[in-house]
């Protein structure tokens, strides 16, 4: 029988099997480890897997507290920041989009190279109609990647949104140099005609811009 004072040495071992094997039973692993977590309160690894047994029940709050605990006492760790990622991606589907931005925040001050994250932000930003700050979060995740075009496509788009048709293409262009054969990439090339405000103001023509966009910049799926 395994007790809530044995988690914290089962830990130090890595967690055997049947430990792994107690965890994938959801509602049992929050009773066992919510009585550790009374035991051990400055256990982060304890608070992780609790958000992890959460996020499996579906009760995202209360994922959300854990894995926030975790965080608080050990920021540096990668996978509890993972784990803080993939909370924030729940939200993010849930449309929840201020507290998700806010995860992604708290993680890119601690990690600015964390997969996603910036690229995510990104996303929230513009969904927002924030586009200033969705160019500087997209620029982050560019700056971290260089050999990834997806924040220089997801930069093109917002650029279009904001009708800088110069900025767009070199985005896309930067973007096709990276991988000159992605089908994706291609297809932003096709012409299409936006509206465009002509000199006077006021009235719009149409224009050829030489880009072809999707509605919205993808999001990463953390797994």
């Amino acid at each position: 029988l395994i007790s809530a004072a044995s988690i914290h040495q089962a830990l130090k071992k890595n967690l055997p099997p049947v430990l792994r094997l107690r965890m994938k039973r959801c509602p049992e692993a929050v009773k066992l480890l919510t009585e550790a977590t009374k035991i051990h309160t400055d256990h982060p690894k304890i608070w992780q897997m609790l958000a992890q047994a959460y996020r499996q029940l579906g009760d995202l709050a209360k994922a959300d507290d854990s894995i926030s605990r975790a965080f608080q006492l050990n920021p540096s760790e990668y996978s509890i920041q993972e784990e803080y990622a993939l909370v924030a991606a729940d939200y993010q589907q849930q449309n929840q989009l201020v507290r998700a931005g806010t995860i992604y925040q708290n993680i890119l001050e601690r990690n600015p190279e964390m997969p996603g994250a910036a690229f995510n932000l990104g996303l929230l930003y513009y969904k927002q109609n924030q586009f200033p700050k969705a160019i500087a979060a997209y620029e982050q995740a560019a700056s971290h990647f260089p050999k990834d075009p997806k924040p220089l496509l997801a930069m093109s788009l917002v650029f279009e949104r904001q009708r800088n048709y110069q900025d767009a293409i070199s985005a896309c262009q930067k973007a096709l140099s990276l991988t000159p054969d992605d089908p994706k990439i291609k297809a932003s090339f096709k012409p299409s005609k936006r509206p465009v405000p002509n000199e006077n103001g006021g009235r719009f023509n149409i224009k050829p811009t030489a880009v072809n966009l999707p509605e919205e910049p993808d999001s990463f799926h953390f797994v």
